[in-house]
């Protein structure tokens, strides 16, 4: 009998199971096995041997997990019986069951909002013989669901099981994608949840912003823990990130492991970081007490860091000269000849450099009536005046001059109308005075 391990459940759970020397299967196909739960389809991760065994029973268990666990759940690694290779049908039952199980899940929401309980549900599962569903819930504490369990099993004519989980179980459950643009490790291949505290972010010298440490779950990302064993044993018998080291010139102060080089960062009072090798940390401090100055193996690379400092603070205030800004401007010059060249070599007609400036336009000002009139008697084109017209004959292209048509005479008006053109003057809108001036002038009313 060969010896796998398998991946059963929405939550992933594990489990072993034997089959038999004639049956070749391999990593990635499903199976239908007995559980605990009942009869359901596992993944096959791959053959293991009895050492492999060994190790997987000593997982810890959930309720060493943080997120704890609530009792007579499933075992983290459960021992499964094989009864088969699934069919074509029964691929086709559970890809309709993962349909109805979206619906289901709806529907039992809106079940559980008529009971206002404080639960959400994450997921529903049935079992490849449809005799019993789960509901899997988060809650943050306990809830008393016995009601909402004999609703839920008079709504889908079925055996009901509510599974409460944690924060991380929800993510492994509903998957997802993580910060750094990968899928959540929980949802394909972290077989357990390690604890993971505060401290082992601060051994990493990682910024202690909860945007970043924190996965969609809400708790510290599970990758914390990856590489937290190389920090530790670099900083055992090290002082804390954050100590200082009072000297008679000042404190250093310990900024954290630079795990390449194998050697503690310490910022010094003169503004400079020290790089300083773990086995002679105890030397660093001795002589810094006594106020003496301690060189670092890492000086040139410190010196080169002093210098790359040096250039950015000394461009923070660089003022350029004359001589640069003239440069600048004729690259700017000939960047834009050239994006003018392109744009006519596209078919574009460019700017004239011979055509003649255009004349700004400007408004002439109105003659008042007796001086037009006069222009116009005279017919000057100078004085507003009709100029005689000249035009080129078809036949000859001769100029041909037109006679301009006799102005009309104006006469002065007497009588009634002179009375009349006196009042249309007064009763014209009185010219606004500009704006601060004053108020503005009352408007004269037309006699009656």
């Amino acid at each position: 009998m060969k010896k796998f391990l398998a991946i059963y459940g929405k939550p992933r759970y594990l489990g072993f199971v034997e089959l038999p020397e004639e049956l070749e299967l391999e990593k990635g196909e499903l199976i239908r096995v007995d559980t605990n739960r009942g009869d359901e389809l596992a993944l096959l991760v791959g053959e293991i041997s009895e050492d492999q065994v060994a190790d997987y029973a000593k997982l810890r268990t959930y309720s060493e997990h943080g997120d704890g666990r609530p009792k007579n759940s499933e075992p983290l690694v459960a021992h499964l019986t094989y009864k088969s290779v699934p069919g074509e049908r029964e691929m086709e039952l559970v890809e309709e069951f993962r349909a109805e199980e979206t619906e289901i899940l709806h529907a039992a929401q809106d079940i559980l909002g008529l009971h206002e309980l404080d639960m959400k549900f994450v997921d529903a599962e049935f079992m490849l013989d449809k005799r019993k569903l789960f509901l899997y819930f988060t809650s943050d504490h306990g809830v008393d669901f016995r009601s909402l369990v004999r609703d839920l099993a008079r709504e889908f004519k079925t055996r009901i099981e509510l599974r409460q989980v944690g924060a991380r179980d929800e993510a492994k459950i509903v998957k997802g994608l993580s910060s750094c643009g990968m899928e959540c490790c929980c949802s394909y291949w972290l077989n357990q949840f390690a604890p993971i505290n505060i401290r082992m972010v601060k051994e990493q010298n990682l910024a202690l912003n909860p945007a970043k440490i924190s996965g969609i779950c809400g708790r510290l990302m599970c990758c914390m823990c990856f590489e937290h064993q190389v920090y530790h044993e670099l900083w055992v018998g090290m002082p804390n990130p954050g100590t200082k080291v009072k000297t008679p010139i000042g404190n250093y102060q310990i900024a954290g492991m630079d795990v390449r080089k194998k050697a503690l960062r310490c910022h010094c009072p003169h503004g400079r970081d020290k790089l300083i090798p773990i086995e002679r940390f105890q030397e660093f401090k001795e002589t810094v007490m006594r106020g003496e100055e301690w060189t670092s193996p890492y000086e040139e690379e410190d010196a080169q860091v002093a210098r790359v400092r040096q250039i950015r603070e000394s461009l923070s205030g660089y003022t350029p000269s004359e001589e640069s800004k003239a440069r600048v401007a004729k690259a700017r010059h000939e960047s834009a000849t050239i994006r003018k060249e392109a744009v006519v070599g596209d078919g574009e007609e460019g700017p004239d450099a011979n055509a003649p400036a255009r004349k700004s336009r400007r408004r002439r000002r109105r003659k008042p009536a007796g001086e037009r009139d006069a222009a116009t008697q005279n017919g000057s084109p100078a004085s507003g005046g009709n100029a005689p017209n000249v035009s080129k004959s078809p036949a000859t292209d001769s100029p041909v001059s037109r006679a301009a048509p006799p102005a009309k005479t104006a006469t002065p008006p007497q009588g009634e109308d002179a009375e009349g053109e006196k009042a249309a003057k007064r009763r014209r809108r009185p010219r606004r005075r500009r704006s601060g001036s004053g108020k503005p002038p009352q408007q004269e009313k037309a006699p009656e």
